[in-house]
């Protein structure tokens, strides 16, 4: 049974926000980069919420978390235990953390087929599915608790050249493949190649739930959209080759960005017998919904679904929505729930509300325009934009993002440890604004400007040393030019003073 929700958004990009989103809760900030901002705030993140229902949580993710800098969110200012079994346990955040290349001894413990030949900085999607299955059953074999498992992808990233071996490709070439990254259909043709490499290996996931776990429910989603894909390169471009349909230049151009940076899609999944979750699914299963929705919204859909089946409460503070029950109505004729959602970046931010889906440069509305029908936009004679938007939409928006950002900053967003706080001793008080991370940035700022006066120091130092030197060279050789001049001039003086003249003359 599978429900698609077309225009689910991540909440920022690039992945140092995209990711971050939708692992804390948090809306990308406007003013700086949430994952470095807010690393020791206490939140109600997508891990938290499962471990309140008795949850082992996992993650499984293609590198070692070095890249942005996201160790530093990852394990919340604790350094990384590395060893033979690079693994990490920590009591925030994810419970078990595996970022690691596994070795050929590995990979055949692992049971992972056609290990490589060398090994790349990334792990591929072939490997680290099949890594992925392995640590997954491992834990629900154990039994010991439930498991939410995270598994992160990397094929799919630009510049869509894979990072596997150029054979494990060769059986979903698309068009031109791999061959040509700097041509409009070209670099279509590489996307759509490594997009069906990829979609064959989340398929192993699929299978090996389907075989050891069916009673799991899984998501689908991505931190961020292919950002280059389709490339608006010449006005006379088609969506595709074989398309009718052109894009809109005039659309494209603006500086509010496109259907290929926040969009992305999310598909929900359930292959087991459970009456209760089936009974969700019956009304609505293998649709497609067009409503806007973002990644808070399928993080409470399925917070919703365990919550019920465990006759758990909900908090009252939710930022997201229930997406199967919104599909529902929907589909009933009965009016949704229309919970006000916003995605940024330091450029421009994509606002939803009950007057539509709108894309807005933060700077104003200008350029701002409402998707008005179903993606994608931007397309010749579809008429599928309204460039009149009120200035009401426009603060609305702005109003909204600063209100999360400063919430952010100010370490206020409904978090984890106030829940529970709240809930059981009936101590609600707030946490200290982000006082580690203040502690942390003004130790690390007297360091820097420390380094920064020595560094002064020494470049002086030595500039004013090249400049003793350089002047006292400049006063040598001026010494030496007066001293020839001199010498010249008097050699002058003796062939005039003592030396006769001799004039011709002609006519």
């Amino acid at each position: 049974m599978n429900v698609d929700f077309s225009i689910s958004q991540t909440n920022g990009i690039p992945t140092i926000n995209g990711w971050h989103s939708f692992v804390s809760g948090e809306v990308s900030s406007f003013s700086g980069i949430n994952m470095i901002q807010s690393q020791y705030n206490a939140m109600d993140d997508f891990p938290s919420k499962f471990r309140q229902q008795g949850y082992h949580s996992m993650i499984v993710w293609p590198n070692t978390f070095k890249t942005d800098q996201s160790q530093n969110y990852m394990f919340r200012g604790k350094k990384q235990v590395s060893g033979p079994e690079y693994l990490s346990k920590y009591p925030t955040l994810f419970d078990e953390i595996h970022s690691f290349y596994p070795s050929k001894e590995e990979a055949e413990l692992m049971g992972i087929e056609d290990y490589p030949k060398e090994q790349n900085y990334w792990t591929n999607d072939r490997v680290s599915s099949q890594q992925f299955n392995y640590l997954f059953n491992k834990n629900v074999q154990a039994g010991e608790k439930p498991v939410v498992a995270f598994y992160g992808n990397i094929d799919t990233h630009e510049d869509f050249n894979g990072f596997d071996e150029d054979k494990q490709y060769e059986n979903f070439t698309f068009g031109q493949g791999r061959s040509n990254l700097y041509d409009v259909y070209g670099r279509h043709d590489a996307y759509s190649t490594v997009l069906k490499y990829s979609d064959a290996q989340i398929g192993r996931i699929y299978d090996n739930i389907k075989a050891n776990a069916p009673e799991t429910i899984v998501v689908i989603v991505g931190d961020h959209a292919s950002r280059q894909v389709p490339l608006y390169m010449d006005e006379n471009k088609k969506i595709d080759e074989d398309s009718e349909y052109f894009f809109d230049l005039n659309c494209n151009d603006r500086s509010v960005g496109a259907d290929q940076q926040f969009t992305t899609s999310a598909v929900i999944s359930y292959f087991g017998s459970n009456m209760k979750i089936k009974e969700k699914f019956s009304k609505i299963q293998n649709k497609t919904t067009f409503e806007p929705a973002d990644h808070q919204d399928i993080v409470e859909t399925v917070v919703n679904i365990i919550s019920e089946l465990t006759n758990s409460t909900l908090p009252s503070a939710r930022l997201g929505v229930n997406l199967l029950e919104q599909a529902t109505k929907l589909i009933n004729g009965q009016e949704a729930l229309k919970v006000p959602k916003i995605s940024a970046s330091h450029i421009n931010m994509e606002y939803s509300d009950e007057r539509g889906l709108f894309r807005l440069n933060l700077m104003g509305k200008k350029d701002g325009f409402k998707v008005t029908k179903s993606l994608p936009s931007c397309i010749q004679g579809k008429n599928s934009i309204d460039s009149d938007v009120s200035a009401q939409v426009y603060d609305d928006a702005k109003n909204m993002l600063k209100l999360l950002t400063f919430l952010s900053q100010n370490n206020r967003y409904y978090n984890y440890n106030f829940r529970e706080n709240c809930l059981h001793t009936k101590n609600c008080s707030f946490q200290e604004p982000n006082k580690p991370f203040q502690q942390n940035i003004a130790s690390k700022l007297v360091k820097s400007v420390m380094k920064i006066t020595i560094k002064l120091i020494v470049v002086f130092y030595l500039i004013t040393t090249v400049l003793d030197l350089t002047i006292g060279v400049l006063q040598a050789c001026k010494f030496r030019k007066q001293r020839k001049q001199d010498s010249l001039a008097k050699r002058l003086a003796d062939i005039l003073l003592f030396k006769p003249v001799q004039t011709s003359l002609s006519f």
